[in-house]
């Protein structure tokens, strides 16, 4: 084959032929027989076009596929002529291919496929388990990625259950009323009135009952479905108390003469309408929690830095983790740990307790009359409020510092959370440092000092680096290439610049590294230039104090977090730090420069879990977010525990009630007063989240 013809058979994709090699061996087989006419004409014009092509011209109808045609008939009939009829047929070749091709795929799959013999397939049982090991604990669509979009998904969901809430509410409280209106002598029609009309009375209960169930039924379906998978929550208690007390309700109008006694409807209805309002609450703080991520370009995020065992540091980095902190929002939180253990206990007890206060005691009748009995105290509604309300007052309060917790875990990592990074922007941000003046000692230039000064903290990470950069930028300087620096622990750094040894740091530093001093030994926070050995320029510093800052510092301190001051700047020692935002001794710690040196670089932080979201530059942000979240998680195990506690004496007290039919002390009204008296602790933690 030609070179040109070797080039254009690379280059040409034999998807776009239009013949086959079947049809070259054919038409060059059938060269052996007389030519006629035709044929000879059109060989004599294929002979003149191969002429051409030799000679390095072509004809205007000549293309790849024509040169690969007569590339592969001369290579046919260079075959010797017998050899065809030797050869096995076309068709006979291809099927042989396509078996090798098979086979070399068939040991493919083999090897890929193989199992081991001590595999084991997982059984019925194992299956099931791995399938509620991961069941979802709503039914709700996937959310939007991107924050601002989310924030108005949760803002429509929270509107949604707060209507349905006030709507459950007010059925509720009219169930109340027509529960209550007999005993308390209130007015009421004779024709809803139990005394009088029985069974419209029952009818109208089950039938609010029924609607209010209707209201909250993605709560219901739920809880019916994590109960059907033997992973029930709080979710599946209040539709099992829902459930329970419709029952009795029917059950007295189909068996009357079971007897009639008041049933537990309304309680049922509060409960759900409590459930709704839990909802709205953590719908409404996740709608601020998605706002905060999603208002700044810049955010940081507070992560933690597990170095020892139940202790965790505090550290702060820019971007990269606001997807991240999104996903781990709707995680499930310390609550829902050990609420889903009680509730599934809890709807067992009530069930052994109501068989065992109606079968056992010779009273089947009754069953579902003490099956309601004991589940309408079974579900408090301060424990099903016992996270989102707390929640809720933390995330408003933040939300107006400009920051964003983390639920699920994040509460807890911040429980034990004792130590907190505090860089040189986190106690003084951009604007509050300045230089007052500076003074040149020496021959060497003013713009060459300030130039040297500024590019050796910016490579060096200084928080200087800002007030030297607006200064040189008034100057119309321009900034020096930095060969190399490093770091001292005794107050400052020396750097390479253009072939001359600079060093920066305070009067002390220089004159251990050999540097005569003679001027500005009584400046208080100022920064010395040497150059070559040589003081080339002094610069006045001037700090200004925040009192947020001062204020984040010692609320850190009240709450058992120490901060550890991973400073670059020389002047920003302990003692510096402590007489200026009025300290008591010892409140910081000062780790060594290397280890200062790691806790602030970008890299560090790099896998570990993000906790918060702050907003604004500054301490008092990310100690907000510190203090917040520690009073929340104290909040939140404090309702947790009580409503449990509630819980569990009132499902005990009521199987007393029920085993001895003490039906006048187990009334409906005295139902929801142990609920609400029960309820209103929890709800005193929960304001108290944000007086910190």
């Amino acid at each position: 084959m030609s070179k040109r013809g070797r080039q254009n058979f690379d280059a040409f994709d034999e998807t776009q032929l239009d013949f086959s090699i079947e049809e070259i061996i054919a038409e060059v087989k059938g060269q052996n027989k007389p030519e006629t006419h035709e044929k000879a004409a059109d060989r004599e014009k294929n002979a003149g076009s191969d002429k051409n092509a030799a000679a390095g011209m072509t004809t205007p109808k000549t293309d790849a596929a024509e040169d690969i045609k007569r590339a592969v008939s001369r290579e046919v009939r260079s075959i010797p002529e017998g050899k065809h009829e030797n050869e096995k047929p076309l068709e006979e070749v291809k099927k042989l291919e396509n078996d090798a091709e098979n086979r070399q795929f068939e040991n493919w799959d083999e090897s890929f496929t193989e199992i081991p013999e001590e595999y084991e397939e997982p059984g019925v049982f194992a299956r099931f388990s791995e399938r509620m090991k991961n069941a979802p604990r709503n039914f709700d669509a996937k959310w939007p990625d991107e924050p601002a979009k989310a924030a108005v998904n949760a803002g429509r969901k929270a509107r949604s259950f707060a209507a349905r809430s006030v709507i459950a509410f007010v059925i509720g409280i009219f169930m109340c009323y027509m529960t209550f209106a007999d005993a308390y002598g209130l007015w009421m029609p004779d024709v809803i009135k139990y005394t009088v009309s029985p069974y419209i009375h029952l009818a109208i209960l089950i039938a609010c009952s029924i609607v209010c169930m209707f209201l909250a039924l993605d709560i219901v379906s739920i809880g019916v479905y994590r109960l059907f998978i033997l992973r029930p929550t709080m979710e599946s208690l209040v539709a099992v108390c829902a459930t329970a007390a419709v029952l009795h309700a029917a059950s007295i109008i189909a068996f009357p003469t079971w007897g009639g006694y008041q049933t537990y409807t309304q309680v049922a209805c509060l409960a759900i309408a409590s459930s709704l309002w839990s909802k709205k609450q953590s719908m409404s703080a996740l709608r601020k929690e998605y706002k905060t991520a999603a208002i700044s370009d810049r955010p940081r995020a507070v992560l933690c830095d597990r170095f020892e065992k139940r202790k965790i540091r505090a550290i702060t980095r820019e971007n990269g983790f606001i997807e991240q902190f999104c996903l781990g929002l709707r995680d499930a939180n310390v609550t829902d740990k050990y609420s889903d253990i009680y509730a599934a206990i809890a709807i067992v007890a009530c069930i052994v307790f109501a068989a065992v206060s109606s079968v056992g005691t010779k009273r089947p009748q009754h069953f579902f009359l003490c099956f309601a009995m004991l589940t309408s105290v079974a579900a408090p509604f301060g424990l099903i409020q016992a996270y989102s309300m707390p929640f809720t007052k933390a995330v408003r309060k933040l939300f107006k510092a400009g920051v964003a917790i983390g639920a699920g875990r994040s509460d807890k990592l911040f429980k034990n959370m004792c130590e907190a990074v505090v860089r040189d922007e986190d106690l003084f941000p951009v604007g509050t440092v300045s230089i007052n003046g500076a003074k040149i000692v020496g021959d060497i230039a003013y713009e060459r000092v300030l130039s040297y000064a500024t590019s050796a903290m910016r490579e060096a990470k200084i928080g200087l680096y800002t007030a030297f950069k607006d200064q040189m930028e008034k100057e119309f300087i321009k900034p020096s290439p930095v060969s190399s620096v490093k770091h001292y622990d005794d107050g400052g750094i020396a750097a390479e610049i253009c072939g001359d040894h600079v060093l920066i740091g305070t009067p002390g530093f220089l004159m251990r590294r050999g540097v005569r001093i003679k001027e500005g030994l009584n400046l208080k926070n100022g920064v010395f230039v040497a150059i070559n050995m040589q003081v080339a320029g002094i610069f006045a510093v001037k700090y200004n104090v925040i009192e947020q800052i001062s204020w984040a510092l010692s609320a850190l301190k009240r709450h058992k977090v120490t901060p550890v001051l991973a400073m670059r700047d020389f002047n920003l020692t302990p003692g510096m730090v402590e007489n200026r935002f009025k300290l008591k001794p010892e409140t910081t710690e000062y780790p060594g420069v290397e280890k200062r040196i790691e806790f602030s670089e970008e890299t560090y932080g790099e896998g570990m879990e993000i906790c918060a979201i702050v907003t604004r530059d500054g301490m008092a942000p990310i100690a907000e977010s510190i203090v917040g979240s520690k009073k929340l998680f104290g909040a939140v195990k404090f309702n947790t525990w009580v409503g449990i506690l509630s819980g569990a004496i009132g499902i005990l007290l009521m199987f007393f009630l029920s085993y001895n039919f003490e039906m006048a002390a187990a009334c409906p009204q005295n139902v929801l007063t142990f609920l609400i008296l029960w309820a209103i602790p929890m709800w005193i933690s929960s304001i108290g989240v944000k007086n910190y």
